[in-house]
């Protein structure tokens, strides 16, 4: 998702706008116009057209993982991005944003919960990663912070260090 605040880490405050990572798949799968210099060139009749392009999920998978773009490279300057991304620690659902929905009969609902948040602190040139975890078996969440390891409430997962999210399916199992 759009905008955001650069620089120094806001030791996952999250002061500038907030976005939900439906928003941000909601705008990666948008409609686009390929035109100009990015028109596409027909396989049969070899002529560069005017087209629209839509990116969707085909076949989504049991494990998904969600990569936030935290850094931000132009020519001139690379900057860190703090934006705060909101995202669901249960329920995930990703039907909006597939081709064959007909293919829940095969695959299952692209439903996922969350159980992993790998988190980056820091600024572009240097930082310190550390993740939160979900113990599937007791049901708690941990943190990873080094060679410590200790509890964690899942509301810490929501913060604008979230780097990479791990999903898994709810359940595979064949949709009538």
């Amino acid at each position: 998702g759009g905008g955001g605040n650069s620089g120094d880490d806001d030791g996952g405050k999250g002061k500038g706008p907030a976005y939900s990572v439906q928003d941000c798949l909601k705008s990666f799968t948008e409609e686009e116009v390929l035109d100009g210099d990015n028109r596409y060139t027909c396989d049969k009749c070899k002529k560069r057209r005017k087209c629209i392009k839509r990116l969707t999920i085909h076949r989504w998978p049991q494990v998904l993982v969600v990569h936030i773009k935290r850094f931000n490279y132009t020519a001139y300057s690379r900057d860190k991005v703090n934006t705060l991304v909101r995202f669901p620690v249960k329920g995930l659902d990703l039907s909006p944003f597939v081709s064959h929905t007909e293919d829940r009969a095969e695959h299952g609902r692209p439903i996922y919960d969350l159980y992993g948040v790998s988190n980056h602190m820091g600024v572009l040139g240097g930082g310190h990663y550390t993740a939160t975890c979900l113990d599937d078996p007791t049901s708690r969440w941990f943190n990873f912070n080094d060679s410590t390891v200790s509890d964690a409430d899942v509301s810490e997962t929501q913060s604008s260090v979230a780097y990479v999210l791990f999903y898994k399916q709810r359940s595979r199992e064949p949709v009538p």
